[in-house]
């Protein structure tokens, strides 16, 4: 595997794009391939565990499986204005990053949108060439950070101007995790080439690092602690977690830590010794999810400690059919902590025009 997705409210949903084997959809306990080529990033809709999402390499190729991986389409190519190079579109394994609303982003030389099955360009081609991460804040959508090498950047517009953060990185920066809750805290690993990839795995010894900043990216503190020296994959944060746990994955497996501990542990039980190169955390289903360049995907129980008041959104379920009365969508919602409740307000647009339920 290149990269893994997990479906928001549901491990059993599971995409996956695999070198040389396509992207592979993971449902109703079976694996399907839905796209051929070499399969890179991928995601799963928030609002439909059963819509994956696939890239081929470079960029080049853009999926869709709606059936939880057992047919796929081709959605779209490279945006126009970013072929014609050796690569024809962007990195080797082209980001590939939802937000909490279920809009698509693509990183090639600018940040791009998908708007009606196209890329629609947000940002201007500021970066010098193309984005190897993009991570949007959970907490507030208009802010968004990218990288390149070993370089930051971040926007406060929804990703339509970015300003460079003022940090030098010592290695290439692999993966960007903004805190769920609060969006000041940013957390960086470091490992792999400049095309998100990792052809140089065992080269150990290169003072790899892990850093946090608690103000936006302003000021970085080093918390590679007791890390191995060992490049590192991805790093992501436990929403809801009220110590802030965050594991790491990095070439030989696993890593943990939270506010209340001075060290990194090792959290591997059962996994093989192997490269860990994404990880999705579920913390509906207190699960984590590590996808592995060589042995498959694995899942784990985590600790999940629950608010007393917390309702999620599970699904929109509509048949999209407008009766003369107007349109009548069926939601889903669940009841995540310890206190019940029997009503919950539902805010809702239509026409820009704001609906009470």
């Amino acid at each position: 595997y290149y990269k893994i997705g997990t479906g928001r409210n549901s491990v059993d949903n599971i995409a996956g794009g695999l070198q040389d084997n396509g992207g592979f959809g993971f449902s109703n306990d079976t694996w399907y391939r839905y796209h051929g080529g070499d399969g890179m990033d991928c995601a799963i809709d928030p609002n439909d565990p059963n819509i994956y999402y696939g890239f081929l390499y470079f960029g080049d190729s853009f999926y869709v499986t709606k059936n939880g991986g057992a047919s796929g389409s081709f959605v779209t190519s490279a945006p126009s204005d970013e072929t014609g190079s050796d690569d024809d579109g962007g990195n080797w394994v082209t980001p590939l990053e939802m937000d909490h609303d279920g809009n698509i982003y693509a990183g090639y030389s600018k940040l791009y949108k998908l708007v009606d099955r196209s890329w629609e360009a947000v940002s201007e081609d500021v970066f010098g060439g193309d984005l190897s991460n993009i991570a949007f804040a959970a907490s507030d959508k208009q802010i968004v950070y990218v990288s390149r090498f070993n370089r930051l950047f971040k926007s406060l517009d929804g990703g339509i101007t970015f300003e460079e953060i003022d940090f030098s990185f010592t290695n290439n920066i692999s993966s960007i995790e903004i805190n769920h809750q609060n969006s000041d805290v940013i957390y960086i690993s470091s490992g792999g080439n400049s095309e998100g990839i990792f052809t140089e795995v065992a080269k150990y010894g290169q003072n790899w690092k892990v850093y946090k900043s608690e103000d936006g990216g302003a000021e970085w503190t080093d918390i590679t602690l007791n890390l191995p020296s060992e490049p590192q994959f991805v790093i992501k944060h436990q929403d809801q977690s009220p110590v802030n746990d965050i594991y790491l994955g990095t070439t030989v497996g696993v890593y943990h830590i939270n506010d209340n501990m001075t060290e990194w542990e090792v959290f591997d039980l059962n996994l093989p010794n192997v490269p860990v190169v994404d990880l999705s955390i579920n913390t509906e289903e207190a699960t984590i999810t590590a996808g592995t360049y060589g042995r498959g995907v694995w899942q784990s129980p985590i600790e999940v400690v629950k608010a007393d008041t917390d309702i999620s959104l599970i699904a929109i379920n509509s048949n999209n059919t407008v009766q003369c009365e107007g349109l009548y969508p069926v939601i889903e919602v669940k009841n995540n902590g310890l206190n019940a409740f029997n009503t919950v307000d539902i805010n809702y647009y239509v026409d820009d025009i704001l609906y009470n339920y």
